[in-house]
């Protein structure tokens, strides 16, 4: 098994958790910036990515990778904002 070949299960499984066409979602693709995944998507999408590769993910912590649920801003972005 290439590198593409595992590409391709990783973009069916984002897109799965996702919503987003496996056509729009490539290696460069990030997950929060470009699809929103983030907060509780996004630990769930680290569930989804453990058991469809049989990977352990008992010491990983998805508020390291994935922020709080509802901010997908970042803080300095909301300054501007409440200058205004």
């Amino acid at each position: 098994m290439g590198r593409q070949h595992h590409f391709e299960r990783v973009r069916a499984l984002v897109s799965r958790q996702s919503g987003v066409p496996e056509a729009e979602i490539t290696p460069e693709t990030r997950l929060v910036e470009d699809l929103g995944i983030d907060g509780d998507d996004g630990a769930e999408l680290l569930k989804a990515f453990a058991d469809e590769f049989r990977v352990d993910m008992a010491g990983m912590a998805p508020l390291n990778y994935f922020g709080d649920e509802g901010f997908p801003l970042p803080v300095p972005s909301l300054v501007p904002l409440a200058a205004a």
